[in-house]
């Protein structure tokens, strides 16, 4: 079932796909409610998309559009993927902020350096794409910028972790440390640059992940002794960027479909949460997922480590599903598709018994780095910066494995000679630099 062909169906029998929908958002809210730490949590992402996407396996069903094969792997998989999000209990911010009193971190010292690099790799690295390769809202698809090599693939991670970095300190820098005007002025432009980095992107949920970046500096800050009204500040300053984003969202739809009717464009935004299941009705109806390219599990997998390290080839490795299975349906060569999920990735490589397995963990590990790794990490500017990376990754884990793990090798690869340059000239510096809270 192409997106046309479920569009019609979806439009024919609205109010039953809506009940659906809001039925199973609710059930998803209901189950992870415990594992919220505030209104702006990344994980309330999960909630409403994946809630909305997970209601489509229950409409195909109801519409007997799919074999109960395919509907009971879901249900199985999903069970075990809400298991291990709750297996690792959430501690409440207040506690955690009631028994832990660390000093706020200065900005003084290794910070200092890796801080200004972040920025500089970010922003040129930006600069040099959209000079050779153009801006990514004007093309047919945002994803073929990084997928033609030529060394871009390296570029890509260099912005992806900069870019954390760079947001993630400008933040912290202008809620909780007491700057000179020009200091501010420059995180204040780091944010801008960032936004707008957002905007022409042309994902039409890009700011909400410095929305994210924003979320997690504050739920790791509540390790610190600081005031709780930067809390409240922090939650009006995500207030006006999720209206940024939406209004950003509404410009994006307008312009890619060249339709100036906002009811439209606010339609197909709301029917853009519905399509974060399109992987379901593209691959469970008619079984169209069987007549995929068989690959080994781990080659696809960990696609990312094996090809950036050179161990495999690239033209060695699977093709990724959900660009596989879009092109099942579309005789084009445009680098798109639906994200594989780890319902419909780990039924198709592992089969309906270890893909229960394999869903588990994926809820596991997410529920680990947001709740453990929390606490585990060192109270200062190194332990923030080393969480926000992780847990920002969390939010692709439940969509796509493959990328999120190629995420963190992003991080192993860019992140890691970072900290060494700026520990070396940090190390070198005649006298430390220190600005206090």
């Amino acid at each position: 079932m192409d997106k046309l062909e479920f569009a019609q169906l979806y439009e024919q029998y609205l109010s039953v796909g809506l009940s659906f929908t809001i039925i199973t958002v609710l059930v998803v809210f209901f189950i992870l409610r415990k594992q919220i730490y505030s209104l702006f949590d990344p994980i309330n992402l999960l909630i409403i998309t994946g809630g909305s996407g997970y209601s489509v396996v229950f409409f195909l069903y109801y519409m007997d559009a799919i074999d109960d094969y395919y509907f009971l792997s879901f249900i199985a998989t999903q069970t075990a993927f809400f298991i291990g999000m709750v297996s690792n209990r959430k501690i409440p911010l207040k506690k955690i902020y009631q028994t832990t009193h660390h000093p706020l971190p200065k900005y003084s010292g290794l910070i200092t350096v890796i801080y200004p690099l972040s920025v500089l790799l970010f922003i040129s690295c930006q600069l040099i794409v959209y000079k050779i390769s153009g801006i990514p809202l004007l093309m047919s698809s945002r994803l073929e910028i990084f997928s033609g090599g030529g060394g871009f693939g390296m570029v890509n991670r260099v912005i992806q972790v900069t870019q954390m970095i760079a947001i993630a300190v400008a933040f912290y820098r202008l809620l909780f440390i007491r700057n000179t005007f020009l200091y501010k002025l420059f995180d204040i432009s780091v944010i801008i640059f960032g936004i707008l980095v957002a905007v022409l992107s042309g994902s039409k949920a890009a700011i909400l992940f410095l929305i994210f970046s924003l979320s997690y500096v504050a739920i790791f800050s509540h390790r610190f002794n600081v005031s709780l009204v930067v809390f409240r500040r922090i939650n009006r300053l995500s207030f006006f960027l999720l209206m940024l984003g939406f209004c950003g969202g509404i410009i994006t739809i307008v312009y890619q479909t060249g339709n100036s009717d906002l009811k439209q464009a606010i339609s197909v935004l709301a029917m853009r949460f519905i399509n974060t299941g399109d992987i379901y009705y593209m691959s469970y109806p008619n079984g169209q997922i069987e007549n995929m390219e068989q690959g080994n599990f781990f080659l696809a997998l960990f696609k990312d480590f094996f090809g950036a390290f050179r161990i495999v080839g690239w033209d060695k490795l699977p093709v990724n599903l959900g660009l596989q299975i879009f092109w099942s349906y579309y005789n084009t060569d445009m680098v798109s598709g639906p994200n594989p999920r780890h319902n419909v990735f780990g039924l198709f490589y592992l089969g309906p018994v270890l893909s229960v397995f394999y869903s588990f963990i994926v809820g596991y590990i997410i529920s680990y780095i947001r709740n453990k790794v929390l606490i585990k990490a060192t109270p200062d500017f190194m332990g923030l910066i080393f969480y926000v990376l992780l847990a920002s990754n969390t939010i692709y884990m439940e969509q796509d494995m493959t990328y999120a793990l190629g995420q963190l090798i992003s991080i192993t690869m860019v992140y890691l000679p970072l900290y060494v340059i700026s520990r070396f000239m940090a190390f070198a510096s005649p006298k430390p630099r220190a600005i206090n809270e």
